[in-house]
């Protein structure tokens, strides 16, 4: 399968008939990025990354400006699924799902005294626990607003629900590492149990090297194995530094499903949103 690189035959499928068709956006730091697809069609994927400049307007207007600035976000999409940073963000035992609202804050308030966001609660039956992260109001409100029904996430838990899956027939700890400009996502799991899920931001890639060095160290007595996904070139450049220190360093498959999908233009693609229908 071929998706054309500008996207063009996908976006006059999606325009003719967008309720056929998924949305999943992340807010990542300075930017929006988006991927819509068909589920089971051919020539069906579209990303797209938005800039949001907060130099000169606050980070909610950013957002605002470029979601009404760009049609395809706001097509009738028959499912819309929005990924968030999260700030504070909880591992939290499965429990947590039954809990009311007022004890959920009771446990974000206690790690980050004066939170007075609104708490966001996802499931992960694959390691028998919780994510419970905060969102601002206000930037919860708009996009509750402006999206019919999204389902709003942590960031975190795609991967972490991901590497989970593929871990549950393995007898040794790994370590799932996905690298993106200035940011890395660490997964660490062993069997069904997790160890460590966090995001950490880099200058240099060195910084990332001395990252996952230590959360084998610390979360796996150095045993673990190394499977390494994100940008193409950054991967690179990682895996032979960690090469130096660790024998056991692999690419991260990247998943056959989504390849049919989208292709190429999936693979250069959040690795967080391609993996998204996946971990259904």
């Amino acid at each position: 399968m071929t998706v054309p690189t500008d996207s063009s035959l996908a976006v006059r499928r999606l325009m003719a008939d967008a309720t056929r068709w998924r949305l999943a956006m992340m807010l990542d730091g300075n930017a929006l990025e988006a991927v819509a697809w068909s589920p089971g069609g051919d020539d069906s994927f579209i990303h797209r990354r938005l800039e949001l400049d907060t130099s000169s307007t606050i980070a909610l207007k950013a957002l605002e400006d470029a979601v009404y600035d760009t049609p395809l976000l706001l097509a009738d999409y028959g499912r819309v699924d929005i990924l968030v940073d999260g700030d504070p963000r909880l591992f939290v035992p499965a429990e947590a799902i039954a809990l009311d609202d007022d004890c959920r804050r009771t446990l974000v308030e206690a790690a980050s005294p004066g939170f007075t966001g609104e708490i966001l609660c996802d499931s992960l039956p694959a390691v028998g626990g919780a994510i419970l992260s905060g969102i601002d109001r206000e930037t919860l409100g708009f996009l509750r607003r402006t999206f019919v029904n999204p389902r709003i996430s942590s960031r975190l838990t795609p991967p972490v629900s991901y590497f989970a899956a593929a871990s549950r027939r393995s007898n040794s700890p790994g370590i799932m590492a996905v690298v993106a400009d200035g940011r890395l996502d660490i997964v660490a799991i062993d069997g069904s149990r997790l160890l460590l899920a966090n995001t950490f931001r880099w200058q240099s890639v060195d910084d990332a090297l001395y990252y996952i060095l230590c959360v084998r160290r610390e979360a796996t007595a150095d045993s673990a194995a190394i499977y390494l996904g994100g940008n193409g070139p950054l991967r690179e450049e990682l895996a032979g530094k960690l090469r130096r220190f660790v024998t056991s360093v692999m690419p991260l498959v990247f998943p056959s499903e989504a390849f049919r999908t989208g292709g190429r233009e999936a693979m250069e693609s959040p690795f967080e949103l391609v993996i998204l229908p996946l971990c259904e």
